[in-house]
């Protein structure tokens, strides 16, 4: 969220780093966000901010959830694909 600088917030979720080559890198990242329920489209945007901060990442979320609202009570759910 103090990322986006007050803008719409494009993608949320987990992030774990590594050390490569003796600079930091993306190990693992994931769209789970309470709160937020980012899309697995949201990759675009989340691969833009990590090129953005110079940062090595995968080509995709490594920890992927879809999320779902019950009509009938509205809950959010998530599902893994």
């Amino acid at each position: 969220m103090a990322c986006a600088g007050g803008l719409p917030v494009l993608g949320a979720g987990e992030i774990g780093f590594r050390r490569e080559s003796g600079r930091w890198a993306v190990r693992e990242v994931g769209n789970q966000s309470t709160g937020y329920c980012p899309d697995p489209g949201s990759w675009p945007a989340v691969a833009d901010a990590l090129d953005a901060a110079g940062l090595a990442h995968p080509p995709g979320f490594t920890h992927e959830v879809v999320f779902r609202r019950c009509p009938a009570c509205r809950e959010v759910n998530l599902t893994r694909p």
